[in-house]
């Protein structure tokens, strides 16, 4: 019964004909004017065959345009990088780094634009775009695969090129480039006010209930208010006042020498399980950068992760302010971070934890949204409630408030002494309050037309056909489906549709 579940219901709404119809039109007209116009309810385009070359292919009568490359110089004061040079050695150089930091970044994620002319087809703007992570072996000769490799590996070639890794903190992050569109073709402005680089190594304002806390805190930074840098940077998200979201994800990579922080006699047990939940173990990280870098040396900074897995939001228009961390949506391998204005007024932000066995979250604000007066929800995010789903068998569900509490159940008798440490450990806190274990939830959107709440759940090979007891996170789960992943072991992900009660984003149930 759970293999036939999503595909019996999908079968009695739809045939697959009327799905694939209905999402590629869905997707292709907002954009039709850019092409021929199209035909009345068909695709106006002719199919092309599949194809293994290195190059963009589209159907005839359309046109792409290259808006910039990964290493073009966001400044004139350095060089573009030359890609056919890679191979010889360019990135290990003195000042492929400082480079670096003032060009395209690598591996694009999120991708937002903000006009800065009026009018619905805007032809000026910023992009702010996620740099998720680096190809290490396309980068650096010698250089096996970033994971998989030995850590033998990864450590010999990193003491031996270790401007590896300053060049490699350069390439992540985000980058916030303006573009323009002159004589029907989009490109970007070299040397524009708005171009900058949020890398692994610029500083980052910590806000909201972790900012200061014990556990945030470093030999860098003794206050834990600024933190060095953002990676992993994968989703995000555009906020109703103009700002960028971007999630920081997988950031249990970048870390390591547990084995030498686990051995310490002087260890917080609670700090022990909290970076364990995280599945962080390794005694070389898969980057490597814990090597030459100590920030990254679990051993001698141990709070240095606590710092890293939250929502960052940037102000594309206003380069001189710096980069936040909104610790008040929680910390765990975001992926996405889609706000929606609330019937109240208040901003609800929709957010997925992208592993298996994770869940899916939603944060709302204790202020109203200003509309008037854009400014004034500068710290909209830094208070309200972080919730957690859980999905119930009928088809209902209900937010779960990730709320410390004396009284329980988040409180000091389940390992959360105050708010920080629930918000640290959120997801430890969705584990107890029972929230739905979900198929890699990767992108959490609401319909800005309907409301509707769409969760896009990548796939879920490890869960089983039947119930039944295993070990992943660190810790004693049930492997098998639920109402919401209703198929064991899940290949190819799903979608779920969810309505808030009485189309309210503040609401605490949905179906």
């Amino acid at each position: 019964m759970a293999h036939d579940y999503i595909g019996s219901v999908i079968e009695q709404r739809l045939n697959r004909r009327e799905v694939l119809q209905s999402a590629l039109l869905a997707t292709t007209l907002p954009f039709a004017s850019w092409a021929a116009s199209p035909v009345a309810g068909k695709l106006n385009f002719s199919a092309i065959a599949g194809s293994t070359d290195d190059r963009v292919v589209l159907p005839p009568g359309y046109t792409h345009d290259v808006v910039i490359r990964w290493g073009d110089a966001l400044s004139s004061r350095v060089p573009d990088m030359h890609t056919a040079d890679i191979p010889r050695g360019s990135l290990l150089q003195p000042d492929a780094a400082r480079h670096q930091s003032q060009q395209f970044g690598s591996n694009c994620d999120a991708i937002h634009f903000f006009q800065l002319n009026a009018g619905s087809r805007s032809t000026q703007g910023v992009l702010c775009v996620n740099n998720e992570y680096t190809n290490d072996w396309l980068m650096y000769p010698g250089r096996k695969q970033v994971f998989g490799s030995d850590p033998q590996h990864v450590r010999e070639h990193i003491l031996k090129y270790p401007s590896i890794v300053s060049m490699s903190k350069a390439a992540h992050g985000i980058s916030v480039v303006e573009v323009h569109k002159r004589r029907a073709q989009w490109s970007y402005q070299k040397d524009s006010k708005y171009n900058r680089r949020i890398t692994a190594d610029t500083l980052i304002e910590i806000k909201g209930p972790a900012r200061g806390y014990t556990w945030m805190k470093t030999h860098a930074d003794p206050s834990g208010t600024r933190v060095q840098g953002t990676f992993g940077n994968c989703a995000g998200g555009r906020t109703p006042w103009g700002t960028y979201l971007s999630a920081e994800e997988n950031i249990q990579d970048y870390f390591g020498n547990f084995a030498g922080f686990y051995a310490r006699k002087d260890i917080d047990l609670s700090v022990v399980a909290a970076h364990q939940r995280w599945r962080m173990w390794s005694d070389v990280s898969p980057y490597g950068w814990d090597v030459v870098d100590k920030r990254f040396d679990a051993k001698v900074e141990p709070n240095e992760a606590f710092r890293f897995g939250w929502i960052i939001e940037v102000d594309p228009l206003n380069p001189g302010k710096p980069p936040v961390k909104r610790t008040a949506l929680g910390r765990f391998a975001h992926e996405a971070a889609s706000p929606i204005v609330a019937a109240n007024g208040k901003v609800a932000v929709y957010m997925g934890d992208d592993d298996k066995f994770e869940y899916v979250y939603k944060f709302v604000s204790a202020r109203h949204f200003d509309a008037k007066q854009p400014h004034a929800n500068a710290d909209l995010l830094d208070e309200g409630i972080l919730y957690a789903a859980r999905f119930d068998a009928d088809g209902r569900g209900e937010w779960l408030p990730l709320v410390y509490n004396p009284d329980g159940p988040l409180n000091a008798a389940n390992g959360f002494r105050n708010q920080a440490e629930v918000l640290i450990k959120a997801r430890a806190a969705a584990d107890l309050l029972g929230a739905t274990m979900m198929d890699r939830p990767e992108d959490v959107e609401p319909n800005p037309l309907t409301g509707k709440i769409y969760i896009v759940c990548t796939r879920n090979e490890s869960r089983t056909d039947v119930n039944q007891q295993g070990n992943y996170g660190h810790r004693r789960i049930d492997l098998g489906p639920n109402a919401a992943n209703p198929r064991g072991r899940n290949l190819w992900g799903h979608i779920i549709e969810l309505s808030e009660n009485d189309d309210d984003h503040s609401a605490v149930k949905f179906t």
